[in-house]
């Protein structure tokens, strides 16, 4: 029952697969996250959304931090930059 697409060019289909993926898998085991961060969009759109939440946010949110245990055991671990030593 959807609609056909006619896009333009490459980047307006690109486009239309990235705002039907973000209405498709809202809330799905963080697929818009992972689709955010590979395209390089993550802070354009987190800057955006974050303060309505309200939120903050910044770029280095977008790697997770490594659990402290981690670190500990493998010496060779650090945190990943703008997380606590």
């Amino acid at each position: 029952g959807l609609g056909a697409i006619q896009p333009a060019s490459k980047t307006a289909l690109l486009a239309a697969i990235a705002k039907e993926r973000q209405t498709e898998l809202f809330a799905e085991y963080g697929h818009r996250f992972f689709d955010l961060k590979r395209t390089g969009r993550i802070d354009e759109v987190m800057n955006t959304v974050a303060p309505g939440k309200p939120a903050t946010w910044q770029s280095y949110m977008s790697n997770w931090p490594i659990p402290p245990n981690d670190i500990l055991s493998n010496p060779n671990l650090t945190p990943n930059p703008g997380y606590p030593q």
